[in-house]
């Protein structure tokens, strides 16, 4: 690990197998997790949690920045929630975990533009919980021209667990954010012998134990393309603010490594169109940026993207909102 971060581009030299265990050492013991430390996250009843209001700093091996939260537990400033022009909503990579707050695609987007742009982003948070914090900041529409969803993998479970709800955010108590918080502390505890037991556990396909899920964690429905697509698409047009629904709604897929970005665009594209006339789903425009995101842009052992690739995306979708005739299209921009 201290190799790759003193000489990153030794990570095209070494076996990918070393490579990708270094990766799991990080993953699984060293790397802090914002969303459950009590310095960066509070409690929420009903979104679980959000960034906690004011100003801290979030670290981990190959970054250190500081955040400026919001009353509406968002890395973004009071201003921003005051008929913002663009809202960008997503989970880690929106809010910019690893980059400094004015380097995250959001705020790239503001400075072009020179007009607010709202970074709704927190950490691990499904497209329902995204558009839910939303609704409850009582964000003004009357300026609003667009709401970018970004889109990752992980939203599976979330958005599974919102639509076999019926439409409901499931609930988790305080006692086990609490809970969490404290595994999450103890994880990062060496003790002797730790690093085998992880990659002895990874290679068997064994947990670490006592690991407690929230609700937004837990589903039963069935993983694939076409059921992770058509969840989405419900979660799109049930959670959606009443108030924001006339905004065009601009939906890209982007995820931790670059995986899989293509593939589930293309199934959202080929279900919506059997959503009637008018909904979100049949009128928003699915961006896939696979081909301009690089694995250079890449973070060496963490898998979130660099201030390159926040510089990308913004460019992207300033490029999508400046057309006026892309509705209810599927661009690929390469």
């Amino acid at each position: 690990m201290a190799l790759l971060l003193r000489a990153p581009t030794l990570d095209a030299h070494l076996p990918e197998r070393v490579v990708d265990l270094v990766r799991t050492l990080y993953t699984y013991q060293d790397r802090n997790i914002i969303q459950f430390d009590a310095r960066t996250a509070r409690f929420d009843s009903s979104l679980f949690y959000t960034l906690r209001p004011g100003t801290f700093v979030f670290e981990n091996r190959e970054f250190r920045n500081e955040y400026r939260v919001n009353h509406a537990g968002m890395r973004d400033d009071e201003e921003s929630l005051d008929s913002p022009r663009i809202i960008a909503a997503g989970d880690s990579i929106t809010m910019g975990w690893g980059v400094e707050q004015d380097e995250s695609f959001p705020q790239r987007m503001e400075q072009a533009l020179g007009d607010r742009v709202l970074n709704a982003g927190v950490s691990s948070y499904g497209t329902a919980r995204e558009l839910s914090i939303l609704e409850r900041a009582h964000v003004d529409p009357a300026r609003l021209e667009a709401i970018v969803i970004q889109y990752s993998s992980t939203d599976f479970t979330e958005n599974a667990a919102y639509f076999t709800n019926g439409g409901q955010l499931p609930t988790s108590d305080e006692p086990l954010f609490d809970s969490i918080v404290r595994y999450q502390e103890e994880a990062r505890r060496y003790r002797p012998f730790l690093y085998i037991e992880i990659l002895v556990r990874r290679a068997i396909g064994v947990p670490r134990p006592g690991a407690p899920k929230s609700a937004f964690a837990q589903t039963s429905l069935p993983r694939s393309v076409e059921e992770e697509a058509r969840v989405f698409l419900y979660t799109l047009e049930h959670a959606m603010p009443a108030a924001l629904r006339d905004a065009r709604v601009i939906v890209t897929h982007i995820d931790i490594r670059l995986w899989n970005e293509g593939s589930l665009l293309a199934e959202m594209d080929r279900l919506r169109r059997a959503e009637p006339d008018g909904s979100l789903a049949r009128r928003a425009v699915l961006v896939d940026l696979s081909a301009r995101l690089h694995p250079e842009d890449l973070y060496v052992i963490d898998d979130h993207i660099r201030a390159s690739g926040h510089e990308t995306v913004a460019r992207s979708l300033l490029e999508i909102l400046a057309q006026q005739d892309n509705e209810g299209t599927l661009q690929i921009l390469d």
